[in-house]
């Protein structure tokens, strides 16, 4: 009897074991799942000279599977900056889920300003993370700046005086940061005729100070145009004399910055009403102002902000090929380097805010010193030189529409005829990195600072306005001063050739839509706004809505003036 009772002990006793442990294996499979275990991450010995590494940041996203590279255009799962310890750099990350494939991406930097143009290093690894992971190892290349676009010419220092003889004298320094070969001349832009004397660079010096003697009073005209040019870059600088009283108006912008006011000079609320106390664009009225020249001899436009020369002497209907060639052989004004204009390019003779009666009564958003403004078939679209470079549908380029009140770019068949306006000069690209640790995208061009953390939320306009200018973000002592960005300023972030078409030191999207609003109001409908829209196959179209609607496809994206 004993051992009978002894013997179902046992039995039991092992049942209840075995359940145990099952119990206790369930249990701590479930934790490792949501609680993995740290894993090392540490870069692999190469015989590359990695002494100049200063700092190492990596950045995690997630991959559809272990082929699966592609991170431009994902948000950032994860952050970690690596520690050196003993020659070896390394960083344990946890939380990431067990059966899931991760990208891990690395840059290291030669200083500890972790600013895309001090990349020297990168390396990437898709790896699928198990229970037994415990060490990933990244390979480093040598990193080659893709985006590194380098900086043309500019001129400072740009100061006049007279003799008593009545002939100015002009100085200025030409900047030349990339020390590509440089040649300058001063050329009267009514009468083509160029100065006497000419300098080059040979590339061994990066600034040029120069005075000029200009016999301006046997003149016809007063205007001139100072032109800088390298073998990738031509700035053209316009300025003007008064025979009058000898003053000088020297080159509206002699910086780089591209970006112009709307020339909105009001504010609006949400029901369109002026209010003082909206923050909107016509209270912040950011970017340059608006200025251009026209030579009437020539019929040429030249634009003082970008430095952009424009033909507007005709409105010719032509095939994309056609448009193509006839802007690199024109010789109109005596130069010879005219050329299709990018979407980009033509985006800046944009006026949301046309001042004269001929605009506001006639579908053009052009500024007033443009005297050819499209016709009625097919309007106002004018050819790009950009290429549509989907893989379906390849005989199609893009356009840029400058209908009131939709503006935007598409691409049309490249048989189809529209209008040519060419172009010649350089327009300088702004320049962007972000701080992973603060989420700030830096334009270094235009001196702006972008919110970029992830965090967006679709609200009415009004809702968009109050977000922007009670955001906190930055580093500690440095997180306010943000608003809502004008139209301009949206425009600015974009980059065609990307999905979606934002620039890719961008790298928080919203999860659907891709749309944002402009601190802009529509100028014949003030209860309207402007929107950009970054869609993944639209390009970017500028439209207008309602500002009361919250729908959600439409964010806000912060900016601020960089501190």
């Amino acid at each position: 009897m004993c051992k009978k009772r002894f013997n179902t002990l046992f039995i039991a006793l092992m049942l209840l074991s075995f359940m145990g442990c099952g119990k206790s294996s369930s249990q701590k499979e479930n934790v490792n799942n949501d609680n993995p275990s740290p894993i090392n991450i540490s870069i692999k010995e190469t015989n590359s000279d990695t002494s100049q590494i200063q700092s190492i940041v990596l950045e995690v996203y997630n991959a559809t599977d272990i082929n699966d590279e592609t991170y431009i255009n994902k948000s950032i799962i994860q952050t970690a900056i690596l520690q050196k310890v003993d020659s070896r750099w390394n960083v344990q990350i946890e939380g990431l889920t067990h059966d899931k494939a991760y990208i891990f991406l690395i840059k290291a930097y030669k200083t500890t300003e972790t600013k895309t143009e001090n990349i020297i290093f990168t390396g990437i690894k898709t790896q699928e993370v198990t229970q037994n992971t415990k060490n990933i190892e990244i390979a480093l290349t040598e990193h080659e700046n893709v985006d590194n676009t380098e900086q043309p010419p500019y001129i400072t220092d740009f100061n006049t005086t007279t003799q008593s003889d009545d002939k100015l004298i002009l100085s200025f320094t030409i900047h030349n940061p990339n020390e590509h070969n440089l040649k300058w001349e001063i050329r009267n832009i009514e009468t083509n005729e160029t100065s006497s004397e000419f300098s080059t660079n040979l590339g061994n010096m990066n600034s040029l100070s120069k005075k000029f003697t200009l016999d301006y009073l046997v003149s016809i005209s007063n205007k001139y145009l100072l032109i800088v040019t390298t073998q990738d870059s031509v700035l053209n600088y316009p300025f003007s004399i008064n025979k009058e009283t000898n003053i000088v108006t020297p080159p509206v912008n002699i910086s780089n910055a591209i970006i112009k006011k709307t020339l909105q000079i009001k504010s609006y609320d949400e029901l369109g009403d002026e209010n003082n106390s909206s923050k909107d664009d016509g209270d912040y009225q950011k970017g340059q102002i608006p200025s251009y020249e026209r030579n009437s001899t020539s019929t040429i436009v030249t634009d003082k902000v970008t430095k952009l020369m424009w033909q507007d002497n005709n409105n010719t209907l032509l095939k994309w090929e056609q448009a193509d060639e006839y802007c690199d052989n024109s010789t109109l004004g005596g130069f010879n380097d005219w050329r299709l204009p990018t979407t980009s390019e033509l985006d800046t003779i944009v006026a949301y805010y046309p001042t004269d009666t001929f605009s506001t009564t006639h579908p053009v958003l052009l500024d007033d010193i443009f005297e050819q403004r499209g016709t009625s078939t097919p309007k106002t679209k004018y050819w790009s030189s950009f290429k549509y470079q989907g893989v379906q549908n390849t005989n199609r380029a893009w356009y840029v529409d400058f209908t009131s009140g939709n503006h935007g770019d598409s691409t049309g068949n490249r048989e189809g005829a529209y209008h040519v306006r060419c172009t010649r000069g350089t327009m300088t690209k702004p320049t962007f990195h972000k701080e992973i640790t603060t989420g700030i995208v830096t334009d270094t061009l235009n001196n702006l600072e972008w919110q970029d953390n992830g965090v967006f939320i679709a609200e009415s306009w009004n809702d968009a306005l109050n977000r922007c200018e009670n955001l906190v973000l930055g580093e500690a002592g440095n997180e306010k001063g943000w608003r809502l960005p004008n139209v301009n300023e949206l425009k600015s972030l974009v980059k065609r050739t990307n999905t979606p078409r934002i620039h890719e030191s961008f790298t928080s999207h919203p999860d659907f839509g891709n749309s944002f609003w402009s601190s802009t109001s529509y100028f014949n409908s003030h209860k309207f706004a402007f929107i950009v829209e970054v869609l993944f196959g639209s390009g970017q179209t500028v439209s207008h809505i309602d500002k009361s609607l919250v729908l959600p496809s439409i964010y806000s994206r912060c900016v601020r003036d960089a501190q």
